[in-house]
């Protein structure tokens, strides 16, 4: 069986922008500003529309169309949609992406500051027990060496079969908390191709992130089958 990815924790955070925009026609252009502290704004050029530009994400820049001047906005949606082997989902605009073929399965991980989002794509269905001893196995080999489970919060899809199961894992002073959810493709056995997994990393009396439970809501209301 492909071993799912695990060591997302380790890697370095890296910001891509939202290939999705709004344009807005707005009044009067205000003074784009960067207090010291405060993290630089996004910036992004402009081509296609007259001379090419760099302007600043969110603040109305002049545009000329046809002889007449206005005022445009460029702002980042919020989320984003992913559409994978199964199934489609919204996740956060400012999420890092990877995407990784290797092994024989395709692994989505999308990173947040609290939060990991894990889609893995099996070239085969995989009995979701098997899938989900042996990512409780592997975590556990990094953590306490045991293994808590837990059923997941529930996800109904209307066209989906889903199987959740939620796993906690020591890890000295922190846990691992993974909920893992199948998409089945067969319902007799609960064997899937494509499993999503939320994993956060906390100390052990830690609530629940916002990031997660957010993530659980925006999941819910937006996963469909695939397109």
């Amino acid at each position: 069986m492909h071993q799912p990815v695990l060591q997302w924790w380790a890697r370095p955070l890296r910001f891509s922008l939202a290939l999705g925009i709004l344009i807005t026609i707005g009044g009067a252009l205000p003074r784009a500003t960067n207090p010291q502290n405060n993290e630089p704004p996004l910036t992004v050029r402009v081509k296609g529309l007259g001379a090419e530009r760099t302007v600043t994400m969110g603040a109305p820049f002049e545009l000329k169309l046809d002889g007449k001047t206005h005022l445009v906005t460029l702002e980042l949606l919020p989320t984003r949609r992913l559409c994978v082997p199964d199934a489609c989902f919204e996740y956060p605009s400012q999420f890092t992406f990877e995407f990784d073929p290797s092994g024989g399965s395709n692994t989505w991980t999308l990173s947040g500051n609290d939060l990991t989002v894990i889609v893995q794509s099996n070239p085969v269905s995989i009995p979701f027990n098997e899938f989900a001893q042996s990512l409780a196995d592997s975590l556990a080999e990094i953590g306490d060496g045991t293994v808590e489970w837990k059923q997941a919060p529930p996800l109904s899809v209307s066209g989906l079969n889903i199987e959740g199961r939620r796993m906690i894992i020591p890890w000295g002073e922190m846990e691992f908390r993974n909920n893992v959810y199948a998409l089945l493709t067969r319902k007799k056995g609960k064997q899937a191709k494509t499993f999503i997994m939320l994993q956060e990393v906390c100390d052990h009396d830690e609530e629940t992130s916002q990031e997660m439970l957010d993530c659980l809501e925006l999941l819910v209301e937006s996963l469909t089958p695939g397109d």
